[in-house]
């Protein structure tokens, strides 16, 4: 059975090097700079569980591809981890905002 995703964020590698991941809305939730170089190619490689096969023999990963084909691979639980803690962040400085215009 397949759900669907709780949200969704959109992932843009620059030729400065930068990766950067934002909301469906365009708000920055991270901004990292992994190698000095233009960012080429952005793959990001999700599993859904399976009862035939385990989760640890294909891991959810980031893969960052640079202009010298230099890879950078980021775990995917752990990106995920840290984009949830930043979407939280970003919906709760959201929501005290929007408190002090209508309050």
């Amino acid at each position: 059975i397949r759900s669907s995703p709780e949200w969704t964020c959109i992932i843009v590698g620059f030729t400065t090097g930068y990766v950067r991941i934002y909301t469906e809305d365009g708000i920055l939730l991270f901004s990292q700079i992994f190698h000095d170089e233009s960012v080429v190619q952005l793959k990001c490689h999700t599993q859904f569980p399976s009862p035939i096969r385990s989760l640890t023999e294909q891991p959810d990963e980031l893969y960052i591809r640079y202009s010298s084909s230099i890879l950078v691979v980021i775990d995917g639980l752990s990106l995920y981890q840290l984009l949830k803690v930043c979407r939280e962040h970003v919906l709760k400085s959201s929501m005290k905002r929007n408190h002090f215009l209508f309050s």
